[in-house]
């Protein structure tokens, strides 16, 4: 008869995990040598933990972390043959995590596995497991091979290792909370003991592993405690001024969190227990700021500090700097703000496509009747359109009614959705108005002045702009006389121009209010936690909160006056459409970017990225799947066509900036639609990502190669208007040495190993070779790539001597750097 010690797993710590938060506790100076986490050393240090402490079939067998006690020879075999790679893939990462080497990590996980692991006697029970093992060793077999990939694309065996522990404990958590399909009709099977032994007390084998599902978890638990300890270690050597002490631990911290998130089987930063969330009350009503979950306080408190870089790192696009800031980070930030982006522009799409259904039928002189109807309803409206000249209110035509009910409709839904945003970003609602029309107007006004409609408390907004119990424009008079934004009185560029506003604020808000929270204080001083980001990483909270700020629409400050800051904006305006309207060459050059596609995927998915474009279903699954639908090449491009405004010449000059332009827009929309499907494909087949995955890490590769001038990856000097001024048409220009140094040259890039770095260099070289030889030899024109050794060759063919020449070639290379 079996023997059953207790149904409830046995709460007990792996010995080298307490002995190892012990000593942090109280000695770290003991394991901290030259920066890194140094292990006890101790006889039997790694098989402690495993010792049996409960009897099952009368020997020892089974730890009370994984054990699935109790049960028959073959569900014990079973059982844990199961916890005995969860236990090894748990050993292994925590012998990596804490400085080991991947052979002796390799050699203690296997000893592991084998120490705890129940092997049955019995011909039946032997064949009865076979059985049983197959799917789980198939399991085992995958996991083993998106670990191969997770190395090869990190280069890091700790990612690799948490890759395989997940797929190796995939049945034990799908114990209790279902998992794999594999797996969860895996555990309703039932245990059929072999003849002779006695019927077990669980009737199947997932009854049992639930068990080993509990006791796993606490020894997640064990890994949450070292990993913070771990953090508070690197805070105070960070604090004390040693840097790249305080850098290695906070690897170390991130690998445990990868054990940690791969072991719990999942990674997503908005589940988990709520540790903060702030409330009050404003005029009487209750409010809340964004929730912050467990997960997403792990990321930040795991955050790599920034390293100083040349120019504060101006240059460097917003991408590469999420990524540097750990594995975590870029998840918790930069990727809802992307995805906020694809929403503004879908539901943008949707809105001009009911302009033009509405528009149908009414001409330009209805539509500004609508618009001058509106804002005379408005009380004190006449004197404002009297300000403007406009002395006769228009009596609307029945379908001109029908519009104007349509649109106020429309303005009634943005009003309250911005509400709705600004109780989701914790601000009280704006008050009830009456005209839609003029409240977006001066919406638009707030924005113009540096206020955020969401981020700004309603009564300021009410009381320094819009009074909406009495008058709602303060300024009527002020723009009356001097036309200094005069009014918009045509009714559907009122309703295209603000609704552009008011979606970018309701879909972008939330996800800023949930950043900005991250940045907050977490605990207190009286209870002796307090943590903030900005005192123990001063650099990364600055690069955030700017970032975020920018996303928000906040301008940065400059010490410039207004008057020439406008100026310059006025200049970048006119010199885009001047240089870059119909110029032949900038539209011919734009397809050599698939060079860095070239070199970043590969020569197989560059060419189906390629060919791609010939297929209309590809064509459509790109535009259906990507966030290209956001995408403009260069913040020039984008300032120009906003500044336009609107009547008739302000149509036209759009009209034929437009069609200038359009040469350009469409090539660079091809180019990254090729490395899009280039990197999904490989993404899919090569990596095995899901599709959801597939999809980010295709967007992330256009962002990398081709640039992205959306708010969210330009880098810093482009945020104002004399860094624009600098940085004219460099949108790419700056991606594009980012790339070359960080992920070709793997320059300050840990996740470049020797054999990447050589990979992509080669592919670079002979890829620009080859493209500079047809722009030159085959079209005639300036090669859009650098020709040092050509520019050499043909100075000291001129005569020019050594260093002549040598600078000439310097001068070549030196087209890839900005500025």
């Amino acid at each position: 008869m079996l023997e059953i010690v207790d149904k409830k797993p046995v709460s007990v710590e792996m010995p080298v995990m307490a002995e190892t938060r012990d000593l942090l506790a109280k000695e770290p100076a003991k394991l901290i040598r030259k920066g890194k986490l140094v292990a006890p050393k101790k006889e039997g240090h790694w098989k402690g933990w495993i010792k049996p402490t409960l009897k099952t079939i009368g020997q020892e067998a089974v730890s009370p972390l994984y054990a699935a006690a109790g049960i028959a020879e073959t569900a014990t075999a079973f059982g844990t043959g199961m916890a005995g790679m969860a236990a090894a893939g748990f050993t292994k990462l925590g012998a990596l995590a804490l400085g080991g080497k991947l052979e002796e990590a390799e050699r203690k996980g296997e000893a592991v596995a084998e120490a705890i692991t129940v092997h049955p006697k019995t011909k039946q029970g032997k064949a009865l497991l076979g059985t049983l093992s197959y799917p789980i060793e198939k399991l085992s077999e995958y996991g083993k091979k998106r670990a191969d990939i997770e190395f090869e694309k990190t280069g890091s065996p700790v990612s690799a290792a948490a890759k395989k522990t997940l797929y190796d404990i995939a049945p034990i958590l799908a114990g209790a909370k279902g998992g794999r399909a594999g797996a969860k009709k895996l555990l309703k099977s039932k245990v059929k003991p072999a003849k002779g032994m006695k019927v077990p007390e669980f009737k199947t084998t997932g009854e049992a592993l639930k068990y080993g599902k509990e006791a796993t978890q606490t020894e997640i638990k064990n890994f949450r405690k070292v990993r913070d300890q771990i953090i508070k270690d690197s805070e105070a050597l960070q604090k004390a001024g040693k840097l790249q002490e305080a850098h290695d631990l906070g690897v170390k911290s991130q690998y445990l969190n990868e054990a940690i998130l791969a072991s719990e089987g999942r990674r997503d930063l908005a589940k988990g227990p709520v540790i903060k969330q702030r409330k009050w009350k404003s005029k009487g009503v209750d409010m809340e700021a964004p929730k912050v979950h467990q997960r997403s306080y792990d990321t930040v408190r795991e955050m790599n500090e920034l390293r100083e870089k040349p120019l504060g790192g101006w240059l460097e696009t917003p991408i590469r700097t999420m990524e540097e800031l750990g594995p975590r980070a870029k998840e918790l930030f930069y990727d809802p703000i992307k995805d906020a982006e694809y929403s503004v522009a879908l539901e943008r799409t949707v809105v001009k496509q009911s302009i033009r259904r509405l528009r149908k039928g009414i001409s330009t002189k209805s539509s500004k009747r609508i618009g001058t109807y509106a804002i005379a309803k408005q009380k004190g409206g006449a004197k404002r359109l009297s300000a403007m000249g406009i002395k006769e209110i228009p009596k609307l035509t029945s379908k001109e009614t029908a519009v104007y009910k349509s649109l106020r409709t429309e303005f009634e839904s943005l009003y309250k959705r911005l509400n709705v945003a600004r109780k989701a970003a914790g601000k009280d609602p704006f008050p009830k108005v009456d005209n839609y029309f003029t409240f977006m107007q001066d919406m638009t006004l707030m924005e113009r002045l540096g206020f955020n409609p969401i981020f700004t408390k309603a009564s300021v907004i009410e009381n320094q702009f819009i009074h909406l119990k009495t008058t709602p424009f303060r300024f009527a008079k002020m723009r009356g006389k001097k036309g200094l934004t005069r009014m918009e009185i045509d009714a559907f560029d009122i309703y295209d121009k603000y609704s552009e506003s008011a979606i970018k604020h309701i879909h972008l808000s939330p996800e800023i209010a949930k950043g900005r929270e991250m940045l907050l204080t977490f605990g207190s001083k009286k209870a002796g936690n307090r943590w903030i980001l900005k005192e123990n990483k001063p650099r990364a909270a600055k690069f955030l909160t700017e970032w975020l700020d920018f996303q928000a629409g906040q301008k940065p400050v400059t010490n410039i006056p207004k008057l020439i800051e406008n100026g310059l904006l006025k200049l970048n305006q006119n010199l885009t459409y001047a240089i870059l309207s119909a110029n032949i060459r900038s539209a011919l050059i734009q397809p050599s970017a698939i060079l860095n596609t070239y070199a970043y995927i590969g020569p197989k998915y560059t060419y189906k990225g390629i060919v791609s474009l010939l297929s209309p279903e590809k064509r459509a699954m790109v535009m259906g799947k990507s966030n290209l639908i956001t995408r403009s090449y260069d913040i020039a491009v984008n300032d120009a066509m906003r500044a336009v405004r609107s009547g008739r010449i302000g149509k036209i000059k759009k009209t034929v900036g437009g069609v200038g332009l359009k040469p350009l827009q469409i090539l660079d929309i091809e180019t990254a639609k090729a490395t899009w499907v280039g990197a999904y494909e490989l993404a899919k087949k090569e990596y095995n990502f899901t599709d959801k995955k597939a999809v980010r890490y295709a967007n992330d590769v256009v962002a990398k190669t081709q640039a992205s001038a959306a708010p969210s990856d330009i880098a810093p000097i482009q945020r104002t208007p004399l860094g624009k001024s600098l940085t004219l048409f460099q949108t790419f220009v700056i991606n594009e040495w980012g790339f070359i140094t960080k992920d070709v040259l793997g320059i300050k890039n840990a996740k470049m190993t020797n054999k990447k770095t050589f990979q992509k260099v080669t592919r670079f070289i002979v890829g620009a070779t080859l493209i500079n030889s047809f722009y030159e030899d085959v079209l005639g024109i300036n090669s859009p790539h650098p020709t040092p050794i050509r520019a050499f060759q043909e100075a000291l063919e001129k005569g020019e001597d050594f260093p002549s020449a040598t600078w000439q070639a310097t001068k070549e290379i030196g087209e890839k750097i900005p500025i």
